[in-house]
């Protein structure tokens, strides 16, 4: 490519025809230019992939201004692009927005067939791209950077984190982690660039979106399906039944889970002989209770079972523990099974102790 300009600012990997380049004055750390470009590009897909690099090499986020229906068979694909500091007007006071003039409008053409065509370019140079790339503010420094696209490498990393039972805040603390283990004293200017550092609104909203994607949304029958899901993965992992889903009469879920090490506790004698109920609330958004059962030891308190509901009346409680007994079975409270252990001790609670009495 004769234009050296272009030749740092366009992604490498593609045949370029330059049909107009001209050089215009610019405000900041860039050259300005206006150019008429053919690519070797023949798919739509092609089309969006060479958009997304152009991000990457340009420094420049380009977003969608105006997309326009295919015209007939000639025109696979035709749309606008703007610069991402140029917003709607109801969005004006936005901090990126400096009403930037840059454009971008690209047009793909069908070379299928034989159709007669008096375009020279055609059919190796089907893509034709019109840059006008006149930016009034800088593209590398800091107050523009801030506000690139999150990349592919730190949604990857931060979904990961999630996976492994990271919250937003904590996931993002690592991934800051290993930025500053990773460049040094250069981390001050690394993570002003949301690229690679994304904030932290950001980071919850990928958080919610795997979530939903994982676990399906936090109310109805999605919900239902994917807490069944999850609890059938973790009995196949287990090798036996330690959780079960049942439904309240307030049609919410209801789950009880006594682990491999739970049941252990269970042939101890001391299951069989006294068991603790320690309640906790307001676990998350739902207002989840976890009711969790213990016995006593020499080594302090063992656990027996754990209750996991959204409400904590009386008959919610006792279906739990009806629920803990079918889970352990005969061979639960040190073989006392469904009788239970001899004596509960619970909170100064009426809901509890009553609903105490059905486990013992």
């Amino acid at each position: 490519m004769e234009y050296p300009q272009l030749k740092g600012w366009l992604p490498g990997e593609f045949r370029y025809h330059v049909c107009h380049y001209e050089e215009v004055v610019s405000l900041g750390d860039h050259t300005g230019f206006e150019a008429t470009l053919r690519l070797d590009v023949h798919t739509v897909e092609q089309v969006k992939e060479w958009v997304q690099k152009l991000k990457g090499s340009s420094g420049v986020t380009w977003r969608v201004d105006v997309t326009r229906p295919r015209l007939g068979k000639r025109v696979l694909f035709k749309a606008s692009y703007k610069c991402q500091h140029r917003v709607n007007p109801r969005a004006a006071k936005s901090s990126k927005n400096t009403c930037c003039q840059a454009k971008m409008h690209t047009t793909l053409k069908s070379t299928r067939g034989e159709m007669k065509t008096e375009d020279p370019h055609m059919p190796d140079l089907p893509f034709k791209v019109i840059l006008i790339n006149r930016h009034n503010h800088n593209l590398f420094f800091a107050d523009a950077i801030r506000h690139r696209d999150v990349g592919e490498k730190a949604n990857s990393i931060l979904t990961g984190l999630f996976e492994i039972g990271h919250t937003p805040t904590s996931a993002l603390a690592v991934l800051k982690h290993d930025l500053q283990m990773e460049y040094g004293q250069r981390y001050v200017y690394v993570s002003a660039n949301r690229k690679i550092c994304p904030d932290l609104p950001y980071v919850q909203r990928l958080f919610h979106k795997v979530c939903r994607e994982e676990y399906g949304t936090q109310t109805g029958p999605t919900m239902l399906a994917a807490l069944k899901l999850q609890v059938e993965i973790y009995n196949n992992k287990c090798n036996e039944t330690c959780a079960l889903l049942g439904t309240t009469s307030q049609e919410s879920p209801l789950v009880v889970v006594c682990s491999p090490l739970m049941k252990k506790v269970h042939q101890l004698k001391h299951s069989g002989e006294l068991c603790f109920i320690d309640s906790s609330g307001n676990m998350d958004i739902e207002n989840c209770r976890v009711f969790l059962l213990l016995t006593h030891s020499c080594a302090g308190g063992l656990p027996l079972g754990i209750l996991l509901c959204q409400s904590e009346d009386e008959q919610t409680i006792a279906q739990g523990l009806e629920q803990l007994k079918q889970v352990v079975g005969e061979k639960g409270f040190a073989g006392r099974g469904h009788e239970g252990p001899q004596l509960v001790i619970t909170e100064d609670c009426g809901r509890e102790g009553s609903s105490g009495k059905s486990i013992s």
